[in-house]
Protein backbone atom coordinates (compact mmCIF):
# COMPACT_ATOMS: atom_id res chain seq x y z
CA UNK A 1 0.00 0.00 0.00
CA UNK A 2 2.98 2.41 0.93
CA UNK A 3 4.57 2.20 -2.24
CA UNK A 4 1.43 2.47 -4.24
CA UNK A 5 0.72 6.16 -2.53
CA UNK A 6 4.22 7.05 -3.12
CA UNK A 7 3.77 6.31 -6.94
CA UNK A 8 0.49 8.13 -7.07
CA UNK A 9 2.21 10.98 -5.38
CA UNK A 10 4.91 10.94 -8.13
CA UNK A 11 2.26 10.39 -10.77
CA UNK A 12 0.30 13.43 -9.14
CA UNK A 13 3.43 15.57 -9.02
CA UNK A 14 4.83 14.79 -12.79
CA UNK A 15 1.59 15.55 -14.16
CA UNK A 16 1.54 19.08 -12.67
CA UNK A 17 5.17 19.28 -13.53
CA UNK A 18 3.93 18.62 -16.82
CA UNK A 19 1.53 21.06 -17.06
CA UNK A 20 3.47 23.84 -16.49
CA UNK A 21 1.71 23.90 -12.87
CA UNK A 22 3.60 24.50 -8.99
CA UNK A 23 2.14 21.81 -7.23
CA UNK A 24 -0.12 22.49 -4.11
CA UNK A 25 2.18 22.44 -0.64
CA UNK A 26 1.03 22.35 2.95
CA UNK A 27 0.99 25.51 5.44
CA UNK A 28 0.03 25.95 8.53
CA UNK A 29 -0.21 28.70 10.98
CA UNK A 30 0.26 27.67 14.82
CA UNK A 31 -1.10 30.82 17.15
CA UNK A 32 -1.56 31.80 20.94
CA UNK A 33 -3.48 34.50 21.65
CA UNK A 34 -2.36 36.57 25.14
CA UNK A 35 -5.06 37.28 27.23
CA UNK A 36 -7.92 35.32 25.89
CA UNK A 37 -8.47 31.82 26.12
CA UNK A 38 -11.23 31.61 23.71
CA UNK A 39 -13.10 33.70 21.24
CA UNK A 40 -12.82 33.29 17.29
CA UNK A 41 -10.08 34.67 14.59
CA UNK A 42 -10.28 34.14 11.10
CA UNK A 43 -7.45 33.88 8.39
CA UNK A 44 -8.30 35.93 4.44
CA UNK A 45 -5.46 34.94 2.03
CA UNK A 46 -5.43 34.62 -1.77
CA UNK A 47 -4.60 31.33 -4.32
CA UNK A 48 -2.36 31.99 -7.12
CA UNK A 49 -5.36 31.86 -9.31
CA UNK A 50 -6.89 34.84 -7.30
CA UNK A 51 -9.63 32.74 -5.79
CA UNK A 52 -9.90 35.02 -2.00
CA UNK A 53 -10.31 32.68 0.70
CA UNK A 54 -11.90 33.17 4.39
CA UNK A 55 -11.26 30.26 6.77
CA UNK A 56 -11.92 31.00 10.61
CA UNK A 57 -11.58 29.04 13.76
CA UNK A 58 -12.21 28.93 17.38
CA UNK A 59 -9.51 29.89 20.09
CA UNK A 60 -8.88 27.02 22.48
CA UNK A 61 -7.41 27.60 25.55
CA UNK A 62 -5.87 30.54 24.07
CA UNK A 63 -4.56 28.45 21.19
CA UNK A 64 -5.66 28.31 17.21
CA UNK A 65 -4.33 26.60 13.88
CA UNK A 66 -5.27 27.24 10.46
CA UNK A 67 -4.01 24.53 7.85
CA UNK A 68 -4.14 24.10 4.29
CA UNK A 69 -2.14 24.41 0.64
CA UNK A 70 -0.92 26.89 -1.44
CA UNK A 71 1.25 27.40 -4.54
CA UNK A 72 3.60 29.79 -3.70
CA UNK A 73 3.85 32.56 -0.36
CA UNK A 74 1.02 35.07 -0.71
CA UNK A 75 0.08 37.99 1.61
CA UNK A 76 -2.10 36.86 4.48
CA UNK A 77 -4.69 38.69 7.27
CA UNK A 78 -5.56 37.78 10.37
CA UNK A 79 -8.55 38.91 11.68
CA UNK A 80 -9.61 39.62 14.97
CA UNK A 81 -12.72 38.22 16.05
CA UNK A 82 -12.77 37.84 20.06
CA UNK A 83 -15.23 40.07 20.82
CA UNK A 84 -14.26 41.35 23.81
CA UNK A 85 -15.67 43.13 26.74
CA UNK A 86 -14.92 47.07 25.63
CA UNK A 87 -13.48 46.82 23.05
CA UNK A 88 -15.23 48.62 20.02
CA UNK A 89 -12.54 48.19 17.67
CA UNK A 90 -11.93 45.02 15.75
CA UNK A 91 -8.17 44.89 14.51
CA UNK A 92 -6.35 42.14 12.34
CA UNK A 93 -2.49 42.26 11.30
CA UNK A 94 -1.20 41.19 7.51
CA UNK A 95 1.66 38.85 7.69
CA UNK A 96 3.19 36.52 4.45
CA UNK A 97 1.97 33.18 4.28
CA UNK A 98 4.13 30.86 2.82
CA UNK A 99 4.55 26.48 2.41
CA UNK A 100 5.47 25.18 6.17
CA UNK A 101 5.12 26.21 9.61
CA UNK A 102 4.00 30.04 10.34
CA UNK A 103 4.02 30.55 14.45
CA UNK A 104 1.65 33.84 15.42
CA UNK A 105 1.67 35.77 19.20
CA UNK A 106 -1.39 37.78 19.48
CA UNK A 107 -2.27 40.24 21.74
CA UNK A 108 -5.85 40.00 22.61
CA UNK A 109 -5.92 43.61 22.36
CA UNK A 110 -3.98 44.37 19.65
CA UNK A 111 -3.75 42.42 16.44
CA UNK A 112 -1.60 45.02 14.96
CA UNK A 113 1.22 43.72 17.26
CA UNK A 114 1.38 40.47 16.69
CA UNK A 115 4.76 38.38 16.37
CA UNK A 116 5.29 36.23 12.83
CA UNK A 117 7.68 34.02 13.36
CA UNK A 118 8.97 30.65 10.99
CA UNK A 119 8.58 32.82 7.60
CA UNK A 120 11.86 34.09 5.67
CA UNK A 121 9.64 36.11 3.55
CA UNK A 122 8.34 37.91 6.72
CA UNK A 123 11.38 38.38 8.29
CA UNK A 124 12.22 40.61 5.12
CA UNK A 125 9.07 42.69 5.45
CA UNK A 126 9.56 43.12 8.61
CA UNK A 127 13.00 45.19 8.23
CA UNK A 128 11.39 46.80 5.79
CA UNK A 129 8.23 47.96 7.96
CA UNK A 130 10.13 48.43 10.84
CA UNK A 131 11.93 51.41 8.62
CA UNK A 132 8.47 52.81 7.42
CA UNK A 133 7.18 52.74 11.11
CA UNK A 134 9.61 55.12 12.11
CA UNK A 135 8.58 57.66 9.32
CA UNK A 136 4.63 57.20 10.83
CA UNK A 137 6.00 57.47 14.02
CA UNK A 138 6.88 60.91 13.06
CA UNK A 139 3.92 61.45 11.23
CA UNK A 140 1.40 61.11 14.31
CA UNK A 141 0.85 64.34 15.55
CA UNK A 142 -0.37 65.19 11.44
CA UNK A 143 -2.08 61.78 11.80
CA UNK A 144 -3.97 62.81 15.28
CA UNK A 145 -4.88 66.29 13.61
CA UNK A 146 -6.16 64.85 9.89
CA UNK A 147 -8.21 62.24 11.91
CA UNK A 148 -9.88 65.15 14.38
CA UNK A 149 -10.56 67.08 11.15
CA UNK A 150 -12.53 64.14 9.64
CA UNK A 151 -14.61 63.61 12.71
CA UNK A 152 -15.35 66.97 12.63
CA UNK A 153 -16.49 66.93 8.76
CA UNK A 154 -18.37 63.84 10.14
CA UNK A 155 -20.27 65.48 12.65
CA UNK A 156 -20.89 68.75 10.63
CA UNK A 157 -22.86 66.66 8.43
CA UNK A 158 -24.55 64.35 10.99
CA UNK A 159 -25.96 67.75 12.47
CA UNK A 160 -26.60 69.11 9.23
CA UNK A 161 -24.77 71.93 9.50
CA UNK A 162 -24.54 74.34 6.38
CA UNK A 163 -22.59 73.48 3.02
CA UNK A 164 -20.31 76.12 3.49
CA UNK A 165 -19.61 74.96 6.76
CA UNK A 166 -19.01 71.49 5.58
CA UNK A 167 -16.66 72.47 2.51
CA UNK A 168 -14.72 74.47 4.97
CA UNK A 169 -14.37 71.65 7.31
CA UNK A 170 -12.94 69.41 4.24
CA UNK A 171 -10.71 72.40 2.48
CA UNK A 172 -9.20 72.27 5.97
CA UNK A 173 -8.77 68.18 6.44
CA UNK A 174 -7.34 68.41 2.83
CA UNK A 175 -4.79 71.22 4.19
CA UNK A 176 -3.90 68.81 6.78
CA UNK A 177 -3.68 66.20 4.48
CA UNK A 178 -1.26 67.91 1.80
CA UNK A 179 1.48 68.45 4.46
CA UNK A 180 1.84 64.04 4.29
CA UNK A 181 3.60 64.38 1.30
CA UNK A 182 7.16 64.80 2.20
CA UNK A 183 6.39 62.21 4.51
CA UNK A 184 4.90 59.99 1.78
CA UNK A 185 8.21 60.75 -0.25
CA UNK A 186 10.20 59.46 2.17
CA UNK A 187 8.67 56.19 2.20
CA UNK A 188 8.53 56.25 -1.49
CA UNK A 189 12.25 56.22 -1.11
CA UNK A 190 12.19 53.37 1.63
CA UNK A 191 10.44 51.16 -0.74
CA UNK A 192 12.46 52.03 -3.79
CA UNK A 193 15.76 51.32 -2.42
CA UNK A 194 13.75 47.75 -1.31
CA UNK A 195 13.05 47.09 -4.63
CA UNK A 196 16.11 47.69 -5.40
CA UNK A 197 18.25 45.54 -3.78
CA UNK A 198 15.55 43.09 -3.15
CA UNK A 199 13.99 42.58 -6.72
CA UNK A 200 13.16 39.39 -6.83
CA UNK A 201 11.33 39.17 -3.27
CA UNK A 202 7.87 38.61 -2.62
CA UNK A 203 7.91 41.56 -0.14
CA UNK A 204 8.72 43.55 -3.38
CA UNK A 205 6.08 42.00 -5.75
CA UNK A 206 3.28 42.55 -3.17
CA UNK A 207 4.12 45.70 -2.35
CA UNK A 208 4.69 47.47 -6.08
CA UNK A 209 0.83 47.35 -6.62
CA UNK A 210 0.83 50.11 -4.38
CA UNK A 211 3.09 52.39 -6.41
CA UNK A 212 1.60 51.62 -10.02
CA UNK A 213 -0.50 55.33 -9.61
CA UNK A 214 2.22 57.23 -8.20
CA UNK A 215 5.10 56.02 -10.22
CA UNK A 216 5.62 56.58 -14.03
CA UNK A 217 5.63 53.40 -16.67
CA UNK A 218 9.68 53.27 -16.72
CA UNK A 219 10.02 52.89 -13.06
CA UNK A 220 7.23 49.78 -13.05
CA UNK A 221 9.14 48.11 -15.99
CA UNK A 222 12.36 48.91 -14.64
CA UNK A 223 11.36 46.77 -11.31
CA UNK A 224 9.54 44.60 -13.30
CA UNK A 225 11.99 43.23 -15.71
CA UNK A 226 14.24 43.16 -12.51
CA UNK A 227 12.18 40.33 -11.23
CA UNK A 228 13.12 36.55 -11.98
CA UNK A 229 10.50 34.42 -13.34
CA UNK A 230 9.60 32.72 -10.80
CA UNK A 231 8.29 36.21 -9.51
CA UNK A 232 6.90 37.25 -12.83
CA UNK A 233 4.72 34.51 -12.75
CA UNK A 234 3.48 34.59 -9.14
CA UNK A 235 0.27 36.75 -8.32
CA UNK A 236 2.26 39.71 -7.45
CA UNK A 237 4.07 39.75 -10.68
CA UNK A 238 1.42 39.39 -12.64
CA UNK A 239 -1.19 41.54 -11.69
CA UNK A 240 2.12 43.95 -12.01
CA UNK A 241 1.98 43.10 -15.53
CA UNK A 242 -1.68 43.34 -16.15
CA UNK A 243 -1.01 47.17 -14.12
CA UNK A 244 1.78 47.97 -16.89
CA UNK A 245 -0.45 46.80 -19.53
CA UNK A 246 -3.03 49.09 -18.40
CA UNK A 247 -0.89 51.84 -17.98
CA UNK A 248 0.69 51.82 -21.52
CA UNK A 249 -2.58 51.83 -22.62
CA UNK A 250 -3.46 55.10 -20.91
CA UNK A 251 -0.31 57.01 -21.65
CA UNK A 252 0.80 59.12 -24.41
CA UNK A 253 1.71 57.28 -27.75
CA UNK A 254 -1.44 54.71 -27.10
CA UNK A 255 -4.60 55.16 -29.33
CA UNK A 256 -7.36 55.72 -26.80
CA UNK A 257 -9.53 52.75 -26.09
CA UNK A 258 -12.86 53.21 -27.41
CA UNK A 259 -15.98 53.56 -24.87
CA UNK A 260 -19.24 54.03 -24.60
CA UNK A 261 -21.56 55.34 -21.53
CA UNK A 262 -24.78 57.27 -20.65
CA UNK A 263 -24.16 61.20 -20.28
CA UNK A 264 -25.44 62.95 -17.03
CA UNK A 265 -28.65 64.06 -19.41
CA UNK A 266 -29.30 60.44 -20.29
CA UNK A 267 -27.85 59.86 -23.89
CA UNK A 268 -25.53 57.44 -24.44
CA UNK A 269 -21.83 59.15 -25.58
CA UNK A 270 -19.16 56.71 -27.68
CA UNK A 271 -15.23 58.20 -27.16
CA UNK A 272 -15.30 57.28 -30.88
CA UNK A 273 -18.06 60.01 -31.76
CA UNK A 274 -15.55 62.30 -30.89
CA UNK A 275 -13.16 61.95 -34.05
CA UNK A 276 -11.83 65.09 -34.98
CA UNK A 277 -11.77 66.59 -31.82
CA UNK A 278 -9.42 67.06 -28.85
CA UNK A 279 -10.92 65.35 -25.92
CA UNK A 280 -9.95 65.58 -22.51
CA UNK A 281 -11.02 63.03 -20.05
CA UNK A 282 -10.88 64.28 -16.50
CA UNK A 283 -11.10 61.65 -14.17
CA UNK A 284 -12.63 62.66 -10.66
CA UNK A 285 -15.05 62.23 -7.72
CA UNK A 286 -17.27 64.50 -5.43
CA UNK A 287 -15.69 63.48 -2.73
CA UNK A 288 -12.05 64.44 -3.99
CA UNK A 289 -10.85 67.83 -2.63
CA UNK A 290 -7.98 68.44 -5.14
CA UNK A 291 -10.82 67.65 -7.99
CA UNK A 292 -13.08 69.79 -7.16
CA UNK A 293 -10.45 72.26 -6.70
CA UNK A 294 -9.43 72.14 -10.08
CA UNK A 295 -13.01 72.72 -11.41
CA UNK A 296 -12.48 76.38 -11.93
CA UNK A 297 -9.22 75.91 -13.97
CA UNK A 298 -11.27 73.38 -16.08
CA UNK A 299 -13.90 76.12 -17.04
CA UNK A 300 -11.42 78.87 -18.06
CA UNK A 301 -9.64 76.48 -20.26
CA UNK A 302 -12.91 74.85 -21.85
CA UNK A 303 -13.95 78.72 -22.32
CA UNK A 304 -10.42 79.24 -23.91
CA UNK A 305 -10.29 76.09 -26.45
CA UNK A 306 -13.92 75.09 -26.88
CA UNK A 307 -14.23 76.66 -30.14
CA UNK A 308 -11.24 75.99 -31.27
CA UNK A 309 -12.30 72.28 -31.03
CA UNK A 310 -11.61 70.83 -27.44
CA UNK A 311 -14.30 68.89 -25.62
CA UNK A 312 -14.35 67.33 -22.06
CA UNK A 313 -15.44 64.25 -20.61
CA UNK A 314 -15.29 64.16 -17.08
CA UNK A 315 -15.19 60.31 -15.51
CA UNK A 316 -16.92 60.39 -12.14
CA UNK A 317 -15.62 57.73 -9.59
CA UNK A 318 -19.65 58.03 -8.11
CA UNK A 319 -21.14 54.88 -9.31
CA UNK A 320 -22.28 54.13 -5.73
CA UNK A 321 -23.80 57.39 -4.79
CA UNK A 322 -25.56 59.33 -8.32
CA UNK A 323 -26.89 62.20 -5.90
CA UNK A 324 -23.21 63.36 -4.81
CA UNK A 325 -22.14 63.35 -8.49
CA UNK A 326 -25.07 65.34 -9.82
CA UNK A 327 -25.21 67.47 -7.04
CA UNK A 328 -21.04 68.34 -7.78
CA UNK A 329 -22.17 68.92 -11.08
CA UNK A 330 -24.23 71.87 -10.47
CA UNK A 331 -22.45 73.68 -7.49
CA UNK A 332 -19.50 73.27 -9.15
CA UNK A 333 -20.86 74.66 -12.39
CA UNK A 334 -19.28 72.07 -14.77
CA UNK A 335 -22.53 70.56 -16.68
CA UNK A 336 -21.46 72.71 -19.70
CA UNK A 337 -19.47 69.29 -20.88
CA UNK A 338 -20.22 65.97 -20.63
CA UNK A 339 -20.60 64.05 -17.54
CA UNK A 340 -20.50 60.33 -17.21
CA UNK A 341 -20.29 57.47 -14.42
CA UNK A 342 -16.98 55.55 -13.99
CA UNK A 343 -18.66 52.05 -14.29
CA UNK A 344 -17.26 51.04 -11.06
CA UNK A 345 -18.38 47.60 -10.34
CA UNK A 346 -17.70 46.38 -6.76
CA UNK A 347 -19.03 42.67 -7.18
CA UNK A 348 -16.99 41.76 -10.26
CA UNK A 349 -14.20 43.28 -8.63
CA UNK A 350 -14.37 40.85 -5.08
CA UNK A 351 -15.03 38.22 -7.56
CA UNK A 352 -11.64 38.86 -9.70
CA UNK A 353 -13.73 39.05 -13.36
CA UNK A 354 -12.79 41.80 -15.68
CA UNK A 355 -15.50 44.57 -16.26
CA UNK A 356 -15.33 45.97 -19.65
CA UNK A 357 -17.54 48.97 -18.90
CA UNK A 358 -15.32 50.46 -16.13
CA UNK A 359 -13.58 53.21 -18.37
CA UNK A 360 -10.71 53.94 -15.27
CA UNK A 361 -10.00 50.36 -15.82
CA UNK A 362 -8.76 50.94 -19.53
CA UNK A 363 -6.66 53.90 -18.99
CA UNK A 364 -4.93 52.39 -15.80
CA UNK A 365 -6.01 55.07 -13.41
CA UNK A 366 -4.86 54.52 -9.34
CA UNK A 367 -5.06 57.96 -8.29
CA UNK A 368 -7.87 61.12 -8.83
CA UNK A 369 -7.27 63.86 -10.39
CA UNK A 370 -5.76 62.51 -13.35
CA UNK A 371 -6.69 63.87 -16.64
CA UNK A 372 -6.00 62.21 -19.91
CA UNK A 373 -5.63 64.27 -23.64
CA UNK A 374 -6.45 62.96 -26.91
CA UNK A 375 -5.95 64.41 -30.41
CA UNK A 376 -8.08 64.47 -33.40
CA UNK A 377 -7.00 61.11 -34.69
CA UNK A 378 -7.62 59.07 -31.21
CA UNK A 379 -4.21 59.29 -29.76
CA UNK A 380 -3.35 59.98 -26.61
CA UNK A 381 -0.74 63.03 -26.28
CA UNK A 382 -0.76 63.54 -22.29
CA UNK A 383 -1.56 62.06 -18.97
CA UNK A 384 -1.35 64.31 -16.29
CA UNK A 385 -1.74 63.59 -12.88
CA UNK A 386 -2.67 65.38 -9.52
CA UNK A 387 -2.63 68.71 -9.97
CA UNK A 388 -0.08 69.12 -12.46
CA UNK A 389 -2.34 71.92 -14.47
CA UNK A 390 0.63 73.91 -15.87
CA UNK A 391 1.87 71.03 -17.95
CA UNK A 392 -1.25 70.53 -19.37
CA UNK A 393 -1.47 74.28 -19.80
CA UNK A 394 1.57 74.05 -22.06
CA UNK A 395 0.50 71.41 -23.81
CA UNK A 396 -3.11 72.52 -25.09
CA UNK A 397 -1.79 76.04 -26.01
CA UNK A 398 0.58 74.16 -27.68
CA UNK A 399 -1.67 71.74 -29.73
CA UNK A 400 -4.58 74.43 -29.67
CA UNK A 401 -3.45 78.03 -29.34
CA UNK A 402 -3.16 78.61 -33.08
CA UNK A 403 -6.46 77.19 -33.32
CA UNK A 404 -4.72 73.09 -34.89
Amino acid sequence: MKNRMTLNLCFVLLSAAAQGQAPEKNFSVQGTVIGASEGKVALHYEKSTGTRVTDSTQVVNGRFVFEGTIKEPTNAWLENRLQLAGKDRQNGRQFFLEPGTVTIMVPADNFEKATVTGSEIQEEANGLKAKVDAVYAEMKPLSDAYSVANKEIRLAEQNKRPEAEVDTLKYRAAAIHAQFDPYFQRIARIHYDFFDANPSSYVTGYNLRYYTGRWGLDTLEYFYNKMNAELQQSAGGKDLAKEIKKLKAGSPGAMAANFTAKELKGKNISLADFKGKYVLLDFWASWCVPCRKSMPHMKELYAAYKAKGLEIIAVADDDSDHDAWKKAIEKDGTGKWYNVLRGLNWDKINKGEENPDDISEKFGIHSLPTKILINREGTIIGRYEESNEASLDGKLAEVLGNGK
